[in-house]
């Protein structure tokens, strides 16, 4: 039994394409607006700009958004300029990591997508909560057997790393590690710990 493929070439370089212009590999805090706005360009087989074709750009990773006013979303189309070229702004999503956000851009009869990658990192501290420690017993003068230790967070409840947290001792006596007041520094895990 034989079978037979066609395969026919059409080499890109004749082909109409969409061309990443600049905006990708950017970082920014959780839920803030990248600097710089995800631009494309279409072009035509020769490399000129083609105008007022449409050009669609999604959120493919993240629960972030793109804008161009007056549109604001996770999927919206719009025409190219009289350059060939057009753009969003983006606001990365909530959670930290590398590489996290993406957005890809599409274009009717245009080769393939563009994906630009926005990395997202933690924003201000929010908030600081009670880990373990609490409700412990211990003799007099003596340390207690677990430390305190707490967690702050950015809004996205994402850890805050390098936070300073003061830890003091308000009644009772006591001294944490020697002193009335003690200031640790977060972890990578967001996390600071004291011994009473």
């Amino acid at each position: 039994n034989v079978s037979q493929v066609t395969v026919i070439f059409q080499d890109p370089a004749n082909q109409q394409r969409i061309v990443m212009i600049s905006g990708s590999d950017q970082s920014g805090a959780i839920g803030t607006t990248l600097k710089q706005p995800l631009v494309v360009e279409l072009m035509n087989a020769l490399g000129q700009p083609i105008s007022n074709a449409p050009v669609t750009f999604t959120v493919a990773k993240s629960d972030g958004q793109i804008q161009a006013f007056p549109q604001t979303g996770r999927q919206f189309s719009l025409p190219t300029d009289v350059n060939g070229q057009a753009s969003v702004n983006f606001q990365v999503g909530s959670r930290v990591g590398t590489g996290n956000n993406q957005v890809t851009v599409t274009s009717p009869g245009f080769l393939g997508q563009i994906v630009f990658s926005a990395s997202a990192v933690a924003g201000d501290p929010t908030q600081i909560h009670d880990i373990s420690g609490g409700s412990q017993k211990g003799n007099t003068g003596q340390p207690l057997p677990e430390p305190f230790i707490v967690a702050v967070f950015d809004a996205g409840g994402n850890p805050a790393a390098g936070v300073p947290v003061v830890f003091r001792v308000e009644q009772g006596g006591g001294s944490l590690e020697g002193n009335p007041t003690v200031t640790k520094t977060t972890d990578t895990d967001g996390r600071a710990a004291v011994v009473l």
